[in-house]
């Protein structure tokens, strides 16, 4: 089984032990319910937020606009991180962020403290592509396709299961109380995520750039390069080599990997001298 095409080469991926697979998907379906129910926890406790913060309703709102204005700013923050080496690292600083994040919102602080805890707890939105990341290297092909399908049905789960959860918990405990569920979960979410994920497969690096280049000399007009391959234009000085480098079995191979995954536009132009 092999990964994306990442500098200059097919990155290899390592299925895990049958053992270890069997508690990895479990793993990675729990962080993904988590990280959704946990920044959808502000949505049924808005009323309840005002009225024992005395703010206004507006003010309320914005414990739940805030998760989600963060989780739409670090989900593409983190795909790019986490599409390198330090995926494992990434994941693990991300959920101890939200485990902050759950912190603000149960100690008995000024209000303004709860919506920059919902903030940190959105950070954890962002997770959902790394947890869908981890199975695609690191479980079999025919299952990490089901695994990944179902990540992304629990990850909608979570935020419907948040609701009815936070909403009897502010019943009978207050908002604190509501939160304190969260907390709970994401250090448990956590410590799972410590015990459970792998480290990247050797080779994966995320530095992928575009260069683009003037159509009147003799040159692509824009190139898709990776610093250590020298693919489709990097340093492409006529048409010739151009054209060889379309050619070659490096990008061929980039191609058949990469599939449907990406829209391609590929022109190469021969310059008027």
């Amino acid at each position: 089984m092999t990964g994306r095409p990442v500098g200059g080469g097919a990155v290899k991926a390592f299925p895990v032990a049958r053992s270890e697979a069997r508690l990895l998907v479990p793993a990675l379906m729990f962080i993904a319910l988590v990280v959704a129910a946990v920044a959808s926890l502000g949505t049924p406790l808005i009323t309840s937020v005002a009225t024992s913060f005395h703010v206004s309703l507006a003010g309320a709102q914005w414990t739940l606009t805030v998760a989600l204005l963060s989780g739409a700013v670090a989900t593409p923050v983190l795909g790019r991180r986490g599409a390198g080496p330090h995926r494992r690292a990434t994941i693990l600083a991300t959920l101890a962020v939200v485990v902050a994040g759950s912190a603000l919102t149960v100690l008995p602080l000024p209000f303004a403290w709860l919506p920059a805890g919902g903030a940190a707890q959105g950070v954890g939105l962002g997770l959902t592509a790394l947890m869908m990341g981890v199975a695609r290297d690191h479980l079999p092909e025919e299952h990490g396709a089901a695994v990944i399908a179902l990540i992304s049905v629990v990850s909608i789960i979570g935020a419907g299961v948040g609701y009815p959860l936070a909403a009897l918990l502010a019943e009978f405990g207050g908002v604190r109380a509501a939160h304190g569920l969260g907390l709970v979960v994401t250090a448990a979410a956590l410590l799972t995520a410590w015990r459970s994920v792998p480290e990247a497969p050797e080779g994966r690096s995320a530095h992928w750039t575009w260069q683009a280049r003037s159509p009147w000399p003799p040159h692509c007009s824009w190139c898709c390069s990776s610093p250590a391959n020298g693919l489709c234009g990097a340093g492409t000085d006529s048409f010739e080599q151009a054209v060889a480098a379309h050619k070659s079995a490096a990008y061929q191979e980039a191609l058949v990997a990469l599939s449907d995954g990406v829209e391609r536009d590929f022109r190469i132009v021969e310059g008027i001298d």
